[in-house]
């Protein structure tokens, strides 16, 4: 994504692009022989989620931000629930927290205050379908209160 701004693509673009890529490489770490790239996806993603913040392509167009946001953390909800609890609730919470932070700057009742409303509902969810997992049921009621 980063040589899109070599060829002058939208910032928003190529925000969403690396939040995607990260998000897929939390998928590709399904898999046994890339289970290392659990870490990498989310390097990637906070990385783009913090780039997205200091180009002001967030805010600037928040709806491609926070799908790419919400798609990355639910990736790493998954990845919690099927493998391995601390690389994708890391994943979860660091988008969880981008989601927020630009829903505290355009608005709670915005594109980014839903994509956060739905990103503890899954954070619940997830917890609650398993004991090893509980410590994020209750944390995403944390999260509720304070959004």
């Amino acid at each position: 994504p980063a040589l899109g701004f070599a060829f002058n693509a939208g910032a928003a673009t190529i925000i969403a692009c690396g939040l995607a890529i990260g998000a897929a490489m939390m998928s590709i770490a399904h898999r046994p022989m890339w289970r290392a790239a659990a870490w990498t996806a989310v390097a990637t993603s906070g990385a783009w989620a913090l780039i997205g913040f200091a180009v002001g392509s967030a805010g600037a167009d928040p709806a491609s931000y926070s799908i790419c946001v919400a798609l990355a953390a639910i990736c790493g909800l998954g990845h919690a629930h099927l493998h391995r609890v601390s690389t994708g609730v890391t994943m979860a919470l660091t988008m969880t927290f981008a989601a927020l932070a630009l829903a505290l700057q355009i608005g709670m009742v915005s594109v980014a205050g839903i994509t956060f409303a739905i990103l503890v509902a899954a954070s619940a969810i997830t917890g609650a379908l398993s004991l090893r997992l509980e410590g994020m049921h209750f944390g995403a009621f944390g999260a509720a209160l304070l959004g």
